[in-house]
């Protein structure tokens, strides 16, 4: 199953990892009796942007409209990201 899954740091080392699980069994004495169904595990990857400095973008896997939503642009000689709020708190927090 880990062969497959795409980290989304790209320093990670699968193989690593995938070692280290594999030992756990013996280990920690896990229990082996069961099988994974992939389609019931609730996937909530994450793409994370850095705007700056303590700023950031984060955009869950599920989120499939959001190149409809933000689009970058130039104003005033400025890097600008602009993005669709559906939320009015959220809106009214940049006001």
């Amino acid at each position: 199953m880990i062969d497959s899954y795409s980290f989304s740091e790209e320093e990670i080392e699968k193989d690593v990892i995938k070692d280290c699980l594999l030992a756990l069994p013996e280990r920690k004495n896990f229990d082996t009796e069961f099988k994974v169904v992939p389609e019931s595990l609730n996937n909530k990857r994450t793409k994370k942007f850095q705007l700056s400095q303590g700023i950031e973008l984060t955009i869950r896997s599920d989120a499939m409209e959001y190149p409809d939503k933000i689009v970058s642009t130039v104003v005033d000689g400025k890097r600008v990201i602009q993005i669709v709020c559906e939320d009015d708190d959220t809106y009214d927090a940049f006001a």
